[in-house]
């Protein structure tokens, strides 16, 4: 594990954050309704914030949600397709389970990822000695569990919008993030982010839409 990786290892560990960056979305049409409706009753505000956004962000129930990816690559035609589900369970469990046009199961406990690949074993890593994969998912951890202030030491904030529309873009600082990532872009409504915008230095971009159950 605290070997450097190699380039191979590199383009593995690039495309394993693009499949992951979305496993921190935690949303349950039961739980959340209950939590929407307590984030429309925050006052709208004009000095809406970081700080507003994580109250709104915060959860301690587990929930799940569906999702519809397309990736955009330059050198393809079409963009790649998935569809899957997303699992949450506080304080720190996090699951993408890729459903179709394959089966792929990607799972964050702690610091600690599996990948469950088709046709190969599954693999372990720790995030903490792999500062492109950590830094990034461990900061999005931050959005889930609605402690968006740690994501000061892995990126810079911009919050915009109100409680009821809201935009969270996020600008990598350390150079083994921001080496292959442009900006994240995030965009929901009280305590639901729906939408999730991944801009690539290369100029790939993935886009996710998230579906309540």
């Amino acid at each position: 594990m605290k070997t450097l990786l190699r380039p191979h290892s590199l383009r593995i560990q690039r495309r394993t954050i693009l499949m992951l960056v979305l496993c921190v979305v935690p949303l349950s049409p039961g739980v959340l309704a209950a939590e929407l409706s307590t984030a429309n009753a925050v006052p709208l505000a004009t000095d809406f914030g970081l700080e507003q956004l994580a109250g709104l962000l915060h959860r301690d129930a587990a929930s799940t949600a569906g999702f519809h990816e397309l990736q955009y690559r330059r050198v393809l035609k079409e963009p790649i397709e998935r569809r899957g589900e997303l699992h949450f369970e506080p304080p720190a469990l996090f699951e993408k389970r890729v459903l179709a046009p394959v089966v792929e199961t990607y799972r964050i406990e702690g610091e600690s990822l599996s990948m469950a690949l088709p046709g190969r074993a599954t693999r372990q890593l720790s995030l903490r000695n792999q500062p492109l994969l950590g830094g990034l998912l461990l900061g999005f951890k931050a959005i889930v569990s609605g402690e968006l202030k740690t994501l000061a030491a892995t990126f810079t904030t911009t919050v915009s919008g109100s409680p009821e529309d809201w935009r969270l873009e996020l600008h990598p600082i350390q150079a083994d993030v921001s080496r292959y990532i442009d900006v994240i872009r995030i965009t929901g409504r009280g305590s639901e982010p729906l939408r999730f915008e991944v801009l690539e230095r290369s100029g790939d971009r993935t886009v996710t839409e998230i579906e309540p159950r």
